[in-house]
């Protein structure tokens, strides 16, 4: 009888330690994950990226990381916006601060990659953008980051099949 007592006990820890551990990843993941104003904000400066409405893009991202200071995704996505609007110098800043980041998501991961090319970091750039596409094939901005570095490095045969599935 002592010792199924002893065995409940150390179950009932067990569990109330897990349970505290899950709380508290829970708690940590929440306070990481973006609101959905700042969520909304950042679509839109994706959606203008895409559109090659740069300025749009870039207001947008201001405001994304306005809602959700330190969004490192949305960093990223700033300076190659900057980058492409020739102001080379702050998208230099910002890609700094990007390029040491832990990305966990594919938007993460382009967010790198671009901030990667910026820094003319081709090799690091193609590693991320390829990791975007292993985490969700279906994210074209992966491939479209890929393709470009390809074709960057004067590979424009090898960039044509990442290029081609940007656009599917």
């Amino acid at each position: 009888r002592l010792g199924l007592s002893r065995c409940r006990r150390s179950c009932a820890v067990f569990l109330a330690i897990a349970l505290a551990c899950l709380l508290e990843s829970s708690a940590r993941a929440a306070a990481v994950r973006p609101p959905l104003a700042a969520i909304q904000s950042f679509e839109e400066g994706v959606a203008a990226y895409q559109a090659a409405r740069f300025d749009a893009a870039i207001a947008a991202f201001n405001k994304a990381m306005g809602q959700h200071p330190g969004w490192k995704t949305a960093l990223g996505f700033r300076a190659m916006c900057r980058w492409t609007n020739g102001n080379n110098r702050v998208a230099v800043e910002d890609a700094r601060s990007v390029a040491e980041s832990a990305p966990d998501v594919a938007e993460a991961f382009v967010a790198r990659g671009m901030a990667r090319y910026v820094l003319k970091d081709m090799e690091g750039a193609k590693r991320d953008f390829k990791e975007a596409t292993r985490m969700d094939p279906r994210y074209a901005l992966g491939y479209f980051g890929l393709g470009s570095v390809l074709s960057s490095q004067s590979r424009a045969q090898e960039a044509l099949e990442p290029l081609d599935r940007a656009v599917e």
